[in-house]
């Protein structure tokens, strides 16, 4: 309900979320990928374009995930949307050795805190999501 209107679907791998939305990622697997790049900076966009961004299991392979963090928040609207799906570290137990960082969710809410406002908030199995409006 989040994913609507135009939107960027962040590391998709081979399976997009929306057809509709923008997918980046640094391999491209398919002809859904429509920008090949890294995610860690959304350089081929304009401030406050999209209406949301779209992230499943990628955030935690940025090395700089408070910049990352900081530059797909530019390119969302105000009142715009941020929806991170990722492993959560208490249950993940370190089986994917490329991950740069690992979450419970609280240092994001913390992070974002005066630029985002966090609506849900879920763990589902050994991963968890966010949602945030920016403010």
């Amino acid at each position: 309900k989040y994913c609507t209107g135009d939107g960027l679907d962040l590391g998709p791998g081979p399976w997009k979320l929306r057809q509709s939305a923008i997918g980046i990622d640094w391999k491209r697997w398919n002809e859904d990928i429509n920008i090949q790049g890294s995610i860690a900076e959304l350089i081929w966009f304009r401030d406050a374009v999209f209406d949301y961004i779209f992230s499943s299991h990628a955030l935690e392979d940025m090395e700089d995930w408070q910049s990352t963090l900081n530059d797909w928040l530019r390119v969302i609207k105000p009142s715009g949307y941020l929806v991170l799906y990722m492993p959560h570290k208490d249950r993940y137990d370190g089986e994917n050795p490329g991950h740069k960082h690992e979450f419970d969710g609280n240092e994001i809410v913390e992070f974002l805190r005066d630029r985002a406002e966090l609506l849900e908030r879920d763990d589902i199995g050994y991963s968890f999501y966010l949602v945030f409006r920016k403010l």
